[in-house]
């Protein structure tokens, strides 16, 4: 008690009991840490050893192709049908009360109507189209073809024996008409015949026998006479005519000679809009095209046929591919050799198309001060590469088109197609 009130308590630490024991247990750690390490060092997995065994370098190769290298624009596209509207037969004419001829005063029997030597006679109404039975229009004769675009005042076909002539759908033509009647239906006849390029018809309302020559000329030249309209005379059946929904139209199909037009069949379909060649352009190459661009159209590789640009559409993702781009439709080319059908594969061309030949990857070319060179893939076993001014495997070549990672090369005997070339440093 004293020693600790004058100081400091002494402070002693105990004694290791076997510190001999703490020695060899420390010494037996370190060794097996030692030996682990060395385990170590000494295992290899078998990808160590492969990759131990590889070369510093995995060579790059590339290999001449035969392609076409373009600078110009390839769309694959399609043919987009048309809509069509049919055309029928409207069969027997309407009864209508008969407006009293005016007088026509020295009328020639041909303007009249009447049948020259060799042509078919007139018909009475019975006899005519304007009185067959409906189980009797039957399409006995065609003069017009598939792919003939349609006018008025056109002699297109022959209905039981009879002639079949267009008119537009606009003339209210009811009832058969001579010279002399008057209405609307007159009229409007005479302004048809007017754009029909017979500048001297007069549009009065009252059929002339100026008119009535303009029938008698046309079915003259198809070898008929003008029916006979009752104890009227000669004029114009209603049954003979069939209203077309606008001119200039396209045939697209024609009923063959024997059908029966009575039961809904109709007599020929038009082309209400035409069929165009539709494509998926990407953005880039939507963005090189405009409307009115002229473009080519080629079905299989074979001949191209020139056509243009009608419209493009919106910017927008592709649902098929999911890619964004716009459709491109061109106008559909004269096809002489009806190869642009809805199975072919068709392209859109626009540009410098070029032509199929050898081609390389760009990264394949390498330059120095002598000019554009490749370099032949080395062979296995072959030493590092020499320097280029003294590479026996350096092949000179000229380049003459160059887009989308291809280059077009000039032809040459010592690189034919499927030469490994070497690519990198």
């Amino acid at each position: 008690m004293a020693a600790e009130a004058g100081g400091q308590a002494e402070v002693r630490l105990r004694r290791i009991t076997h510190p001999a024991r703490i020695i060899v247990f420390l010494v037996v750690i370190a060794v097996l840490l030692a030996g682990s390490f060395l385990a170590g060092q000494a295992l290899t997995s078998p990808t160590d050893q492969a990759l131990r065994a590889a070369p510093d370098a995995v060579p790059v190769t590339a290999r001449v192709e035969t392609r076409v290298v373009s600078t110009g624009i390839r769309i694959a596209a399609s043919v987009r049908a048309g809509t069509t509207v049919a055309v029928y037969y409207g069969g027997a004419a309407r009864p209508a009360e008969a407006t009293p001829p005016e007088p026509a005063a020295d009328v020639p029997p041909e303007a009249a109507g009447a049948a020259p030597a060799g042509q078919k006679p007139a018909q009475k109404p019975s006899e005519a189209a304007a009185g067959t039975p409906a189980d009797e229009t039957v399409l006995s004769d065609v003069r017009v073809e598939a792919g003939e675009t349609l006018g008025f005042i056109r002699l297109i076909a022959e209905i039981s024996g009879r002639p079949v002539v267009t008119i537009p759908a606009s003339v209210p033509l009811y009832r058969d008409l001579v010279v002399g009647d008057r209405g609307n239906d007159v009229r409007a006849l005479q302004r048809v015949l007017v754009d029909a390029g017979h500048g001297h018809i007069r549009v009065t309302g009252t059929l002339t026998a100026a008119d009535l020559a303009v029938f008698t000329t046309l079915y003259r030249a198809a070898g008929y006479a003008l029916s006979t309209i009752g104890d009227r005379g000669p004029g114009l059946a209603r049954a003979e005519f069939i209203a077309l929904p606008a001119g200039g139209l396209p045939i697209i199909t024609i009923a063959p000679v024997g059908t029966g037009l009575s039961g809904g069949t109709p007599l020929l379909s038009l082309g209400d809009s035409p069929a165009t060649i539709v494509g998926r352009a990407s953005v880039v190459q939507g963005d090189r095209l405009a409307v009115g661009t002229a473009v080519q159209v080629t079905a299989g590789g074979g001949v191209p046929l020139a056509s243009e640009v009608v419209a493009l559409g919106e910017v927008g993702t592709d649902e098929s591919t999911g890619g964004m781009g716009r459709d491109v439709t061109v106008r559909m080319p004269d096809d002489p050799e009806g190869v642009l059908t809805a199975a072919a594969m068709i392209q859109i061309l626009s540009g410098d198309i070029g032509t199929e030949g050898a081609a390389i990857p760009v990264i394949a070319i390498r330059q120095d001060e002598r000019g554009s060179y490749v370099r032949l893939a080395r062979p296995e076993g072959e030493g590092p590469t020499p320097t280029a001014a003294t590479d026996a495997r350096r092949v000179d070549l000229t380049v003459t088109a160059q887009a989308e990672g291809w280059a077009a090369i000039e032809p040459r005997e010592d690189l034919p197609v499927g030469t490994a070339l070497e690519v990198g440093p």
